[in-house]
């Protein structure tokens, strides 16, 4: 049994007479977590870890133990009318007592009072010092208005239905929360969750197009950043990985931490970023902080897992980690991630029956998706590592596997590749003209700057970002954007020194360009 200050919030039991109110008392035990993990020194379970012991009838030692902490605060909540009742106890797992328990009582309004209130009788019952909380609503996304928290807390458990419906009653609530407070940063940064998380059933029950879903998601994002919560810097940092920005993100994760020390999916999401960012040993730790505060494998975590170790050249525990995730998950992402890293990992260590084998798998996957065959531009795209040793150690192993280079039937003809040093000198530090053939016949047009930024038109579509050669491609990042790398030739047909005298293929466009400056 731990001796540490360690505590597991247990959900708290909705004594309401409308079952609907659930909300207050899961928002209660929600909020409480968060709370007392700005305690210095004291260790929170996370609050998802905590919630799988609903109604579980285990002895508090059983449940302590499996949780790997001291202390388990277990309660109650009902309102009557605008009145609203607590009850709260607090138990020592290692001596099975019960060292504090209390009522509280008043208004629903007041419900931020009562909050601070049981919080502080913890802490005080534990002997810790109580750092400013909700006091310090600036910088937590958190709101004052009692209304906005119960529209927020509404839509917290229509989004656990993880349905269409409920993706369109949250999205309600959380209007409405904002429509309360138009400074309440967590509704705001929930809202653009909604809509970075749409499939195309979401995305019709909401009634809303692909580039609506794109808008609502940035819109509110701007509007999160104004009083920024734990979910706002986890979003940002998932847009900033793929646009190939992951020291950014792992600053805006680090802060996500500082806000909510009891969220694992933030110390998932740091793992990835610093994998990603060429630090996988580091990576490795905070996916061991995850499993702290929320103990137990999931697939996604033996892909963490496995991405670390292959970034460290340990392709045997790569594999081990790699072989645990079940390839038949209705899960997409982590078959599609973890097939490409085992495949690669396989070939490394010269088992390529056995990669041929995940290879197959994967090719299933992309054809689940409709992403086509697998290829190296795939890859390129979705494993936006920051090194260039790191992407070509996997696409090494991809192309000892056999994957291809291109999407099939790409490659034009009468045409030449490029390498990666006759595309920078080409490119890099100077002006392209030229036409996008593909989707659309369109005007194209590129200002490269000698470190890489760039201005590029295409149609009347004016953007600016970043491009550099990875391996023997280019590569490009845009705001909004997932990260793009193509294939550069020359194109044979036409007389050097003529218009669209090159050609740049990534996965689903066409450009010909020659260089005008």
């Amino acid at each position: 049994m731990p001796t540490s200050l360690s505590i597991a919030v247990l959900p708290f039991a909705n004594l309401s007479e409308a079952e609907e109110q659930a909300y207050l008392a899961n928002g209660f035990a929600d909020d409480l977590t968060t709370e007392l993990a700005r305690v210095p020194g004291l260790f929170v379970v996370s609050r998802n870890a905590a919630r799988a012991y609903r109604n579980s009838g285990l002895p508090p030692a059983k449940i302590a133990k499996e949780l790997g902490v001291r202390y388990l605060l277990e309660g109650s909540v009902r309102r009557l009318g605008d009145e609203v009742r607590i009850n709260a106890h607090l138990v020592d797992a290692s001596t099975v007592g019960q060292i504090w328990a209390e009522r509280f009582e008043g208004p629903f309004s007041d419900v931020f009072k009562l909050q601070d209130q049981v919080t502080g009788q913890i802490v005080a019952a534990l002997q810790l010092k109580l750092v400013p909380g909700k006091a310090n609503l600036a910088v937590s996304g958190d709101t004052n208005d009692p209304e906005a928290y119960q529209a927020f807390r509404r839509a917290i458990e229509a989004r656990r239905t993880d349905t269409p419906s409920g993706t369109v009653d949250a999205s309600r609530y959380l209007r409405q929360a904002l429509a309360l407070d138009a400074d309440f940063g967590a509704a705001a940064a929930e809202l653009a969750w909604l809509h970075w998380d749409a499939d195309d059933a979401r995305r019709q029950a909401l009634g809303l197009g692909w580039t609506e879903i794109d808008d609502e998601l940035y819109g509110n994002l701007a509007i999160a950043a104004g009083n920024p919560s734990p979910g706002y810097y986890q979003l940002i940092s998932e847009l900033l990985v793929r646009e190939h920005r992951s020291d950014e993100a792992v600053a805006a994760l680090q802060k996500a931490i500082a806000l909510d020390p009891s969220d694992s999916w933030t110390y998932e999401g740091l793992s990835q970023a610093l994998i990603f960012n060429g630090r996988p040993a580091e990576g490795r730790t905070f996916l061991e902080a995850a499993l702290r505060v929320d103990p137990g494998w999931t697939e996604w975590r033996h892909y963490q897992a496995g991405l670390a170790a292959f970034g460290q050249g340990r392709y045997e525990e790569a594999v081990a980690q790699l072989e645990q995730v079940d390839v038949r998950s209705p899960n997409p992402w982590t078959k599609f991630y973890g097939l490409h890293v085992l495949v690669a990992a396989l070939a490394h260590l010269d088992r390529l029956p056995e990669a041929a084998s995940a290879l197959e798998q994967l090719r299933s996957v992309l054809s689940e998706r409709q992403e086509g065959q697998p290829n190296l531009l795939i890859a390129q795209q979705f494993f936006v590592y920051k090194r260039q040793e790191d992407i070509v150690r996997l696409l090494d192993g991809l192309r000892k596997a056999g994957v291809s280079e291109l999407p099939a039937g790409m490659e034009p003809e009468s045409a030449e590749r490029m390498n990666g040093v006759d595309i920078g000198n080409l490119m890099i530090g100077h002006e392209l003209t030229g036409r996008q053939v593909l989707p659309d016949v369109l005007a194209y047009h590129a200002v490269i700057a000698a470190d890489g930024s760039v201005t590029r038109t295409v149609g009347e579509e004016v953007v600016t970002g970043r491009m550099w050669v990875q391996g023997d491609s280019l590569c490009t990042a845009y705001p909004r954007k997932l990260t793009g790398c193509g294939a550069v030739f020359r194109n044979l047909s036409v007389t050097p020194g003529a218009p669209n005298e090159y050609i740049l293929l990534p996965r689903f466009k066409r450009y010909e360009f020659s260089v005008t400056k």
